[in-house]
């Protein structure tokens, strides 16, 4: 039997109980949307999680173009930050317009679901509202910065972890010289080069910490994963940079995402399997699984409310975004092709 601790237990059973109703009531919406979906709301109320994301994806869908990313099962994902955060829907709609309309009026990229994404995320971290067009313009500078070329020729793929760095309000070259100064030290401890550890060293930028120390958390966080038979390729580098973010032990939180994986995996429902007959790749389960720890992490920390964690809090809740804007990234994939519900 998989033993979980009670923190952990309750994250899962929730995350179950919301999963198995947004599947009976979405029974031909993609089955990965909903899974990252209710990932996003677990830690509410399971029956309270599941009516707010629905009524927020309804309020989306209604706002937006019908072939727009409002209008594909991504809108569930969003609609689940929204429901998480308190924000009204309709109103982040009009927000998120109003953004890409900034968009393009500073010649970036503006459609397609990486750019809407970016938008999401800073309105989303403006409690719904426009921004400023100053913020855009930070957004598309570190962007730039990190591709090394003007945004509107290098595309939009860098515009969302772009966009989680412009809120916090650092300058674009400060953002870009951390980074180079992580992937330079995550390199140096024989990590591979490569798109997944540039990844890595974005997200690790958003704590508060030396370059050495955010690949020595890290490199901690790995081998613990290793420990845990856990084998952090380079596919799996973001989770590592995730769970190292929150600040918690390595071993417990490797640990954490083990048993949790293997209970999804095993997890019945009746007869049934909780995932069906799906057979989910090893990334997708463990970045579930993930986000279910710092979920975890999350709630015990701000049950402790000590001085002492509050760094780690703020890196948690930095760790969270950063999660659920890899969640939305690969929703856009799968919402871009299934079909529109």
């Amino acid at each position: 039997m998989i033993q979980l601790d009670d923190a952990l237990r309750e994250m899962v059973e929730g995350y179950v109980a919301i999963l198995t109703a947004l599947q009976a009531r979405h029974r031909w919406t993609s089955a990965g949307v909903l899974r990252l979906a209710a990932v996003t709301v677990t830690g509410m109320p399971p029956e309270q999680a599941v009516a707010e994301l629905d009524a927020a994806a309804s309020a989306l869908r209604r706002s937006g173009a019908w072939w727009g990313p409002l209008a594909t099962p991504l809108r569930f994902v969003l609609g689940g930050i929204l429901a998480r955060r308190g924000i009204d829907a309709a109103q982040a709609a009009r927000g998120l317009s109003e953004t890409l309309s900034l968009f393009r009026e500073r010649d970036l990229p503006e459609a397609g679901y990486t750019a809407a994404i970016a938008a999401f995320l800073l309105v989303s971290a403006n409690q719904g509202d426009a921004v400023e067009v100053e913020l855009v313009d930070r957004t598309a500078a570190i962007a730039a910065a990190w591709s090394g070329e003007p945004l509107r020729l290098a595309g939009a793929a860098d515009l969302p972890l772009a966009a989680l760095h412009a809120v916090r309000d650092a300058a674009p070259e400060t953002v870009a010289g951390c980074v180079a100064s992580i992937r330079e030290a995550l390199e140096d401890r024989g990590l591979k080069k490569g798109e997944q550890l540039e990844m890595a060293a974005r997200l690790l930028a958003l704590g508060s910490w030396t370059a050495d120390e955010a690949a020595e958390a890290m490199v901690r966080v790995a081998e613990a994963a290793r420990a845990h038979r856990i084998r952090p390729r380079r596919g799996l580098y973001d989770e590592a940079a995730l769970l190292a973010l929150s600040g918690g032990d390595p071993d417990r939180l490797a640990k954490g995402v083990a048993t949790v994986r293997e209970a999804l995996i095993r997890w019945r429902i009746g007869r049934r399997r909780l995932f069906g007959a799906v057979t989910l790749g090893e990334e997708q389960v463990l970045g579930i699984a993930t986000g279910l720890v710092l979920l975890s992490r999350v709630a015990e920390l701000e049950r402790l409310r000590g001085g002492a964690e509050a760094a780690a809090l703020i890196a948690a809740r930095a760790a969270l975004d950063a999660q659920q804007a890899a969640a939305v990234a690969a929703a856009s994939t799968i919402a871009s092709t299934t079909s529109r519900r």
